[in-house]
C-alpha cells in the first residue's frame, strides 16, 4: 500500500534539512516496484519511509535526492542476487534493516552500522561489502563464530566499549583478517576482542596477511587463546609494510601479544601489555621496525622474554619492561637470535627493571653493531642463578655493539660479556651497586672507557679474555664493613 502525505512543517533528519517541506511517501509493505513507483511519484526528490517488508525482487535504486527512513518495523528483504542501491540519505537506528549486501557505495551517510545487517560477523562481512570506501561502525556488543573480512580501502571502526566476543567454533581461523593478498589502505580503530568464551580453541584476534600502508589503532585484546604450535601473536602480521599498531593493548593472552613476521617499515607505537603467555612483542624479519613508548609488565610467563625482537635496522625507543618472569629467558628486551640477527639497530631511552634474567639480552651468530644507549636498567637478574643474568648481557658469537651514556644500578651483573662475544665497546656508563661484578668480561678486543663503576667488586676478567682496553674509567672502591 502506498500512501502519500503533504507534510506542512520542517523535518529533522540527523543534521539534513534539504528535505524539509518536500513531499514523504509511507510504505508499508511491498517489492521493487512499489519503492520504484514511489520514487516515481515524488519525481526523484522527496522522502521515502518504510515501516514494513519491502521485497526486493528487481534491481532498483534510490536516487541521490530521494531521503530513505527506515523504522524499526521496516526491512529491506534482498532475494536472489537482486541488487538496491541507495544514494541519497539514509536514516534508520541500530536495528536490522537488510536480510544481505547491498550498494552503499554512494550513499549520503558518513557511516554504515553493522547492526543494520545484523549481529553478528555474517553481518559486519555484509556491511563492508555494502560500504566500499564508507566507514563501517560496530556499536553494540557482538558474538561471531567465523571470520570479518576487509577489504583494501575500508575502514572498521568499533566503539571503544564495545566487545567482539569469539566462540569455540572459531578454530583455526581469525576474528578479523584483509581480504585478498596485497590489500592496501585498510583501517581498525577502536574496541575489545575478548576471547575469554573460546579459551579451548585456536584463532588469532586480527591477522594482516601481505597488507601495506595500514593501521590498527586503540584495540584491546583479552585472554585471546592461540595454541598453534608456532610462534604467533593476538595482532599477527605477515609479510606487511608499512602498518602502523598504535595503543593496542593486550591483556592474558597466549602466545604472543603482537607478532610481526617478515616485512618492512613497521611500527608499534604505544600499548600496554600485562600477562602474556609469550613476549608481548615478537619481530622476526621485518626490517625497519619501530617499537616505541609500550608499557610490557610481567609478560612470557612461558619463560620468555618481555620483547623478543629478531630482526635488522629496529628502532627500539621510549619503552618500559619490567617483571619478566621466566626462570631462563624473563629477559626485558632480546635482540637478536642465531637465525635472525637484529644488526644495526638502535636501543634507547629505555626503562627496565626487575627481570628475572637480563635486562637487555644481545645475542645471535650475525647480529652486530647494535647502539644501546640512554637506558635506565635497575635490579635485574637479582634473583637468578643464570651466569649472564643481570643488566645487560651480549652473547653468542655477537659484536661490534657501542653500549654507552646508560645508568646500570642494582643488577646481578651490570654488564656481562660471553666469550663468545668481541669488538664491543663500553663508554661513559654509570654502573653502580650490583650484586657480583659491575662487569664481566669473557670476550675479546673489548673497550671499556669512560664509565663510572661503584661496585663491590668493578670488573672480573674470564679466562677467555683477550686484548681488553680499560682505561680511563672512575672506579669507586666500595669501603669495607
Amino acid at each position: 500500500m502506498i500512501k502519500k502525505i503533504l507534510l506542512s512543517f520542517p523535518i529533522a533528519l540527523l543534521g539534513f534539512n534539504s528535505f524539509s517541506q518536500s513531499r514523504e511517501i509511507i510504505l508499508s509493505s511491498g517489492t521493487s516496484a512499489t519503492l520504484q513507483n514511489a520514487v516515481s511519484q515524488l519525481n526523484g526528490s522527496g522522502k521515502v519511509t518504510v515501516n514494513g517488508e519491502l521485497v526486493i525482487d528487481l534491481n532498483v535504486t534510490v536516487p541521490s535526492a530521494i531521503m530513505l527512513k527506515i523504522n524499526k518495523e521496516g526491512m529491506f528483504t534482498i532475494q536472489n542476487a537482486n541488487t538496491l542501491k541507495i544514494e541519497g540519505v539514509l536514516e534508520a537506528g541500530l536495528y536490522k534493516i537488510f536480510n544481505k549486501r547491498i550498494d552503499l557505495s554512494q550513499a549520503s551517510v558518513s557511516e554504515i552500522h553493522s547492526e543494520w545487517f545484523g549481529s553478528d560477523a555474517t553481518a559486519v562481512n555484509y556491511a563492508l561489502l555494502s560500504a566500499d570506501k564508507i566507514p563501517v561502525r560496530i556499536t553494540k556488543n557482538l558474538v561471531v563464530t567465523s571470520t570479518i573480512f576487509i577489504d583494501s580501502n575500508q575502514t572498521l571502526l568499533i566503539n571503544d566499549s564495545t566487545t567482539i566476543s569469539p566462540t569455540n567454533e572459531m578454530l583455526g581461523t581469525s576474528v578479523i583478517t584483509n581480504k585478498n593478498n596485497s590489500d592496501t589502505n585498510i583501517t581498525i580503530i577502536g574496541g575489545i576482542i575478548d576471547g575469554t568464551s573460546a579459551d579451548s580453541k585456536a584463532y588469532e584476534a586480527v591477522l594482516f596477511n601481505a597488507v601495506s600502508n595500514s593501521s590498527i589503532q586503540n584495540l584491546s585484546c583479552i585472554n585471546v587463546h592461540i595454541t598453534a604450535s608456532t610462534d604467533t601473536g593476538n595482532i599477527r602480521l605477515n609479510n606487511c609494510n608499512y602498518v602502523l599498531l598504535e595503543n593496542c593493548n593486550v591483556t592474558g593472552t597466549w602466545k604472543m601479544g603482537i607478532f610481526i613476521l617478515n616485512g618492512s617499515c613497521n611500527n608499534v607505537l604505544g600499548g600496554k601489555f600485562y600477562g602474556t603467555h609469550d613476549s608481548a612483542i615478537g619481530v622476526v624479519n621485518s626490517f625497519g621496525t619501530t617499537i616505541d613508548g609500550l608499557y610490557v609488565d610481567n609478560c612470557g610467563t612461558s619463560d620468555g622474554s618481555n620483547m623478543s625482537l629478531n630482526s635488522e635496522g629496529m628502532l627500539v625507543i621510549n619503552n618500559t619492561s619490567i617483571n619478566a618472569s621466566g626462570k631462563r629467558n624473563g629477559n626485558g628486551i632480546t635482540l637478536g637470535h642465531d637465525g635472525s640477527p637484529a644488526s644495526y639497530s638502535v636501543c634507547v631511552d629505555n626503562m627496565i627493571k626487575n627481570n628475572w634474567a637480563k635486562g637487555i639480552f644481545i645475542q645471535g651468530k650475525n647480529t652486530k653493531n647494535i647502539f644501546v644507549s640512554g637506558n635506565t636498567i635497575i635490579d635485574n637478574g637479582k634473583n637468578s642463578e643464570g651466569t649472564n643474568s643481570g643488566g645487560i648481557a651480549v652473547y653468542s658469537h655477537s659484536n661490534g655493539h657501542l653500549i654507552s651514556e646508560n645508568i646500570i644500578i642494582g643488577n646481578r651483573l651490570g654488564i656481562s660479556l660471553h666469550k663468545t662475544s668481541a669488538n664491543i665497546a663500553i663508554i661513559n656508563n654509570q654502573i653502580s651497586s650490583s650484586t657480583l661484578y659491575g662487569i664481566r668480561n669473557d670476550g675479546e678486543n673489548m673497550k671499556i672507557e669512560g664509565n663510572y663503576l661503584s661496585n663491590e667488586r668493578n670488573i672480573q676478567n674470564g679466562t677467555n679474555h683477550k686484548n681488553l682496553s680499560f682505561i680511563n674509567n672512575n672506579i669507586i672502591v666500595q669501603p669495607e664493613d
